[in-house]
């Protein structure tokens, strides 16, 4: 899998989706839109943030003012064209809460704190931006995508359980100072990368294989790095994410 080439992270920033100075729509307290297009700002008093879909299809959502969540409850008629942005301006702590998307879209991406996203049916170009990791792949089939904001792991494999990858995905530092990451999928000849994509920077030897080491004498107390191993057989990609940390005394 040269370069990763099906797929790809990494770091940027989420674009503000609006001018700086443009209006914002007063709500009091909880919000919600139905069949919701388009671009608006919003504020509570509390929290300003932008809510915009572009392209295909139409979203429910709705918003706490107790707890700063909002929540895409719903979407329609979307497909590869549409790109979803959730995007928080200033104010108190404000996130996307857990939603379940069951039709494809193009992108998500939000520049708060993340729930737990659970996205279905994807195929074709796909970005999931959180503000930190900025992820892109092309899934040639029909797959599903699961995002833990609270950890920032990401796993996806087709729908059709085509190529699944079996990793554990929680490795401690070896008493000799080294972690050896592995993964098996279950195609035997799939091709396998590895990259890290948060935590201290680590070296990694042996990529590109089912076996990698992480090349560090040991991490700090209360450090965690994280990688994510991708696999691809034929037209099917599947990812997995596993995290090293400091082995405890």
């Amino acid at each position: 899998m040269k370069a990763n080439e099906a797929w790809k992270i990494r770091r940027s920033p989420i674009l503000n989706p609006v001018p700086r100075r443009i209006d914002a729509l007063r709500i009091d307290g909880d919000h919600r839109e139905r069949g919701y297009t388009g671009t608006a700002t919003f504020d509570d008093g509390d929290r300003r943030f932008t809510v915009q879909l572009r392209g295909a299809g139409s979203m429910d959502w709705s918003y706490e003012a107790s707890t700063g969540e909002l929540r895409i409850e719903r979407v329609r008629a979307t497909d590869k064209t549409t790109d979803i942005v959730v995007y928080r301006h200033e104010g108190a702590d404000f996130g996307l809460g857990d939603s379940r998307i069951e039709r494809p879209i193009g992108s998500l991406c939000c520049n708060a704190v993340f729930g737990a996203i659970r996205l279905r049916r994807q195929r074709g170009a796909f970005r999931l931006a959180d503000g930190t990791m900025d992820f892109r792949v092309d899934f040639a089939r029909e797959s599903h995508v699961h995002y833990d904001g609270a950890t920032g792991a990401i796993d996806a494999s087709p729908s059709d359980g085509s190529l699944v990858l079996d990793a554990k995905t929680n490795r401690a530092v070896d008493p000799d100072g080294s972690v050896c990451l592995e993964v098996r999928p279950t195609r035997e000849t799939a091709e396998v990368a590895w990259c890290q994509v948060r935590g201290p920077r680590l070296g990694v030897r042996g990529g590109r294989s089912i076996r990698a080491t992480v090349a560090v004498d040991a991490l700090a107390d209360g450090d965690l790095a994280a990688f994510v191993v991708g696999a691809r057989h034929g037209r099917s990609v599947a990812l997995e994410t596993v995290f090293v940390r400091p082995r405890r005394a």
